[in-house]
């Protein structure tokens, strides 16, 4: 239905979002088709080739969910926080940006939800609903640091979990955070997988999670059937 969009841009990389149009446009459509699915009550599985569309996909399926009069969580696993804003981003790209974006902060965000077409609510995660799992010690910036600490969010980087205490810990908190919501939302970027077994992503990391991992991860999730 979009094929005459164009998505890749040969536009020199300018201002504080680089070829912020050309997001807002694949995050508009890909929130449209979101939006679209939810209604026809089916579960929409998003591939996209970087993280920037769940600045779009992830409010709408909040708002859906609060339309509903339900409570959505968010379990995020990623190698990088994706936490800045176009003020605090080091490179300008998109891709940085979409969890803080999801959460309400940036010109993403208000890209959202200018075209949510909401009211009452925003279409933004509540931050004790949301889990990060996986980021590298040394993939993050001072900003995005000083956004979780703000906003108390649970953050699993992938070293420590590979420790049984500290594994424990990470079960207990994702069975407390799909028990208290009605709607689970999973955002998954590969660069959270350690690089053996995803070596094709541009942002690989080398001691990120293990296949083993992430399927305790999808089992107990699943396990909650939302």
């Amino acid at each position: 239905e979009h094929q005459n969009i164009r998505f890749y841009s040969e536009e020199k990389p300018e201002g504080l979002i680089y070829h912020e149009k050309h997001v807002v446009t694949v995050g508009v459509c890909a929130m449209q088709e979101v939006w679209s699915s939810l209604q026809d009550k089916h579960v929409p599985i998003i591939l996209g080739g970087d993280h920037s569309p769940s600045a779009f996909t992830i409010p709408t399926a909040i708002h859906y969910a609060n339309l509903q009069s339900k409570c959505a969580g968010v379990i995020w696993i990623d190698g990088h926080l994706d936490a800045h804003t176009e003020k605090t981003s080091p490179t300008h790209y998109a891709h940085g940006m979409p969890l803080a974006a999801a959460l309400g902060f940036g010109a993403l965000a208000k890209a959202a939800r200018r075209n949510c077409h909401i009211g009452g609510t925003p279409p933004f995660i509540t931050p004790q609903n949301l889990i990060h799992i996986g980021r590298g010690l040394t993939d993050v910036e001072p900003a995005e640091v000083r956004l979780f600490k703000k906003l108390s969010i649970k953050d699993f980087p992938a070293a420590s979990i590979h420790s049984s205490n500290n594994w424990r810990v990470l079960m207990r908190a994702l069975h407390a955070c799909a028990s208290r919501v009605d709607l689970l939302i999973i955002s998954f970027d590969l660069d959270a997988v350690h690089r053996p077994a995803a070596p094709g992503v541009s942002m690989p990391s080398a001691h990120g999670l293990i296949a083993s991992e992430v399927c305790r991860i999808a089992s107990c999730l699943n396990a909650h059937k939302k």
